[in-house]
């Protein structure tokens, strides 16, 4: 095999860890500091059959690389995407102008941008017994590198319990992943408890509607003169305003091909903010980004009318959809994802039941379909999901009388 010959002329060793394969960390003879953040690039659309004993070579021609990571699978082949590390960011950019669109060996045009090295980590559903010395000693003894903590306690459910949600802040990347990888099976074996962890790059924990903040009540809501069209929602943070009484659900079922988009909606209130919707169910770990709504030819605009995406002015489709049902009184809507299961070449396809509660028929059935993206966190691909899903239902509402 042409890796290990190329291994064997080379002395080049490689350390399988945690489903990838590394070289360096740092490499013999280096000399240097150890790179900060901007000096790592991310290598995809990788085939199958190409390995170390093309790509390093490859990378080492812009300058001295102080770590190549390829991501493994259980059957030896690469998962199609690789990360390779300079000494410093101008090197990283160097690469990144001088590899991208270059023709590998075996025919493929490689695609090269510089990597987002996250290093934060969201983990909720954490024990409240835990204080914040007790969680910083728990995740010391997963992985090193642990540089910050915060921690939130709030209300959640029916019942009223409590739950814990931390961000915890790392040196690095790698020394995150390597906390992520070990950090549910940790907690659910000293802890009965199972965790959701996924990455972020945002120094603020995450909010919903159950789940207020400990510095105190929501804010009241500031009165202003009413508007022909909802707000351009800017931030998840700011506080919710108080629930709306939900008025008796419409005689008239919504039409099945709805005309066209109408514009005659209620007046919004411009400090209302409807905060992210929680998930019901998992998904698998598959990463991504890219949505391309698809109405079925069903919800289109009418020719000359106005479009969908004119409505919404830019605003996100989950809280323009909440801020929808609420203002017509029909209760704020839950996503329930039913089924996830990859479809065309690089799309996942995710079959939600979003639960409206004043509508005749209050589960609806919808699909959406995402692109993936290795690079992508898992987090995004499940917001973008239900962004999708939303744009599917919006139509109806707008068109209901």
């Amino acid at each position: 095999m042409a890796l290990e010959v190329w291994l064997q002329t080379t002395n080049t060793t490689l350390t399988q860890v945690n489903g990838q394969r590394k070289y360096g960390g740092p490499p013999p003879g280096w000399s240097g500091p150890t790179p900060g953040t901007g000096c790592e690039i991310f290598l995809c659309q990788l085939p199958r059959e190409v390995y170390e004993d093309t790509l390093i070579p490859l990378c080492q021609t812009v300058g001295p690389l102080y770590e190549f990571r390829l991501m493994m699978n259980f059957s030896g082949q690469n998962r199609g995407f690789a990360y390779a590390k300079y000494a410093t960011p101008s090197a990283a950019r160097e690469a990144v102008r001088t590899l991208h669109r270059s023709t590998l060996p075996c025919g493929t045009s490689l695609v090269v941008r510089l990597s987002t090295e996250k290093h934060q980590l969201v983990l909720e559903g954490l024990p409240d017994v835990l204080e914040r010395v007790d969680l910083m000693k728990v995740l010391g003894e997963l992985g090193e590198g642990l540089v910050g903590l915060k921690l939130k306690t709030a209300v959640v459910g029916p019942q009223r319990q409590r739950q814990t949600t931390a961000l915890a802040t790392y040196s690095s990347h790698h020394a995150a992943s390597m906390v992520k990888k070990v950090v549910v099976q940790a907690f659910k074996k000293q802890f009965g408890v199972t965790l959701s962890v996924s990455w972020t790059s945002s120094t603020a924990l995450p909010t919903s509607p159950d789940r207020p903040d400990k510095r105190g009540p929501p804010l009241p809501r500031r009165t202003s003169k009413p508007t022909n069209r909802p707000p351009r929602l800017s931030s998840p943070s700011l506080p919710m305003s108080p629930p709306q009484t939900p008025l008796p659900p419409p005689q008239t079922p919504l039409p099945r091909r709805p005309p066209g988009l109408s514009l005659n909606l209620p007046p919004s209130p411009p400090s209302f903010l409807p905060p992210p919707l929680p998930i019901v169910q998992g998904f698998s770990p598959a990463v991504g980004s890219g949505i391309t709504p698809d109405f079925g030819g069903a919800a289109r605009p009418q020719e000359g009318g106005p479009t969908l995406e004119t409505l919404l002015g830019g605003t996100n489709p989950v809280f323009f959809l909440r801020w929808l049902c609420e203002t017509k009184g029909l209760g704020a809507p839950t996503y329930e994802l039913l089924q996830q299961c990859p479809c065309a070449e690089g799309y996942q396809l995710f079959l939600w039941k979003i639960s409206i509660p004043g509508l005749p028929a209050p589960a609806l059935p919808v699909m959406a379909h995402v692109r993936l993206d290795p690079e992508a966190g898992i987090s995004s691909l499940m917001s973008r999901a239900q962004s999708a899903a939303a744009m599917e239902v919006l139509p109806y509402l707008l068109n209901a009388p």
